[in-house]
């Protein structure tokens, strides 16, 4: 029997040492915590980056994109007061006050004697100008002209100036204002018929500043 008993614990097999469980299941648990807190960075970092991204979109307009200021409509501080017309108001260049009283329209201007026939239509206006020099100004209708909406220039009409004067309307050919005096008269300018006349340049004189006054009649208060 004691033979028997030593024969049987030498045949027994040896058992392979194996790894416990528990130790795989912590190392695992281990390696999808480290990929667990990789993901919360990237996804805290993604968020954070779409607010930085959402803050410069919401970021205040540039001065460029703001309305600009509307430019201030320049004072008209000349007034004169037109026998049969009233009160209305101009500008002041070279102190010499210049306004326009009257703004007509034809297709020709007749005389007892001839009719001259305008091109497109005549604007004939009637122009008042004081002289607050201390010496005499000349005022000409060659120094003023009628500007429209694409910036194209008009010179008087030599021709209906001429018609006017055969008419015995006054004109500003070479018109002499001593100090302190007032003159009008009229002027004529050819323009295409579908011309939109926007203002009327001049000068203070004939060696004056120029200035604009807006084709209308402003009357004054």
């Amino acid at each position: 029997m004691e033979d028997q008993a030593q024969s049987n614990q030498t045949n027994i097999p040896t058992v392979p040492q194996v790894n416990s469980p528990e130790k795989k299941v912590s190392k695992k648990q281990g390696c999808f915590g480290c990929l667990g807190i990789i993901i919360i960075l990237i996804v805290v970092g993604s968020f954070l980056g779409s607010n930085g991204n959402k803050s410069t979109n919401t970021a205040a307009p540039s001065t460029s994109s703001q309305k600009q200021e509307q430019p201030k409509e320049p004072e008209y501080k000349y007034t004169c007061d037109v026998q049969g017309i009233g009160k209305v108001k101009g500008a002041i260049v070279s102190d010499v006050g210049v306004a326009i009283a009257e703004i007509k329209s034809a297709d020709s201007i007749d005389s007892q004697f001839t009719s001259t026939k305008a091109q497109g239509v005549f604007k004939i206006l009637y122009v008042v100008a004081s002289n607050h020099q201390k010496d005499a100004v000349t005022m000409d209708s060659a120094s003023m002209k009628l500007i429209d909406d694409k910036g194209r220039e008009y010179s008087h009409s030599t021709h209906g100036d001429t018609a006017l004067q055969m008419k015995g309307r006054e004109t500003f050919f070479l018109e002499q204002i001593n100090p302190g005096n007032t003159a009008g008269g009229h002027i004529a300018f050819d323009v295409p018929k579908d011309a939109n006349i926007v203002k009327m340049q001049f000068r203070g004189g004939m060696s004056g500043k120029k200035g604009e006054l807006p084709f209308k009649i402003m009357p004054a208060e």
